[in-house]
């Protein structure tokens, strides 16, 4: 069984790890929990479950998120985005900067060398980067990008990469997954 004391993340990962559990602590009301503490609640099961039914109750509107200013930034200032919308644009954020700073910091690879779980990663941020989007200039992922059980293809082109309404029933991530996506980068990484 996995441990708090497993959980591990690269040192320039780890304060965007910490800061995300404690955003969507904040987000669903919760008290501001460590990261090690959600973790054991998604793992212990029910978290995902727990997540979805605390923002059905607080959802408000349905409206699609982009990091556009305009789209993104400015409801979030005015106040009028809803909290399915916060989840997936702070996991958005997570983990695009995540991989920029690791990308900045020279741990990332050149595609042809990232291996399949970089590479998923890497998809994972241009979707997010692209409204919440996959997209592939070629129509298709160049490279192996598998995480898990979980395959990005050609067909994912168009979909959305994380969950943004309760309702929404083809997305390809959750909250969660950011935290555990970056966990084994981290391992990879050390």
């Amino acid at each position: 069984m996995t441990t708090a004391t497993d959980f591990h993340y690269h040192p320039l990962i780890k304060p965007y790890a910490t800061a995300y559990s404690q955003v969507i602590a904040g987000i669903l009301g919760w008290r501001f929990i460590s990261t090690d503490e959600l973790e054991q609640l998604v793992i212990r099961g029910g978290g995902s479950d727990r997540v979805a039914l605390a923002t059905e109750a607080l959802k408000k509107v349905h409206n699609n998120i982009t990091f556009s200013f305009r789209k993104s930034v400015l409801p979030l200032v005015a106040g009028s985005v809803d909290h399915h919308q916060l989840l997936s644009l702070v996991a958005q954020q997570f983990i695009g900067h995540c991989w920029e700073i690791l990308k900045y910091n020279n741990f990332i690879p050149v595609p042809e060398k990232a291996g399949p779980v970089l590479e998923f990663c890497r998809h994972v941020r241009n979707g997010s980067y692209h409204g919440n989007h996959f997209f592939f200039e070629t129509g298709k992922p160049p490279f192996e990008a598998k995480w898990h059980d979980l395959d990005i293809t050609a067909n994912l082109q168009g979909k959305r990469v994380f969950r943004d309404s309760l309702k929404e029933k083809e997305y390809f991530l959750n909250y969660g997954d950011a935290l555990y996506l970056l966990l084994d980068i981290s391992k990879l990484l050390n």
